[in-house]
């Protein structure tokens, strides 16, 4: 793992609103499966390095995750041992037709300033603070 690395795309936490580790968990499964035709084979300790969490963090993750039907899950069974396969389900960013989930209100457009300058950025008459007449400064 020392020289391994993801990516973390951007349409990844505007388009798909992910984050933590759900966005670290998509983009380490995206960067298995991105080609279309592999998968994530991954141990769920192997996971658990990524995330930094404990096993049932990295399940539900993944569980949080297919249930977004952002990552789909294959179950293989191999001399009786049933194996995980995860891969990436690559949206079309493009025709999306999940839309939005709601409705921003319309800008309104804002004119003028402050009535008021900030004290950082109020300019002082050094020749007062220097002969001492500001109180500013004591």
């Amino acid at each position: 793992m020392k020289n391994n690395y993801i990516q973390i795309q951007g349409w990844m936490v505007s388009e798909l609103n992910l984050s933590g580790n759900q966005l670290i968990t998509y983009a380490l499964i995206y960067g298995f499966s991105q080609d279309g035709n592999s998968e994530f084979t991954g141990s769920i300790n192997y996971l658990c390095r990524w995330l930094g969490c404990s096993r049932p963090t990295a399940i539900k993750a993944l569980k949080e995750l297919t249930e977004l039907n952002l990552v789909d899950k294959v179950q293989v069974e191999n001399n009786n041992i049933v194996f995980n396969k995860y891969s990436a389900n690559i949206i079309d960013l493009n025709n999306d037709s999940r839309g939005s989930k709601e409705t921003l209100p319309p800008v309104k457009k804002l004119n003028g300033g402050s009535k008021e300058t900030l004290p950082n950025n109020t300019i002082y008459n050094t020749r007062d603070i220097y002969i001492g007449k500001s109180e500013k400064f004591r």
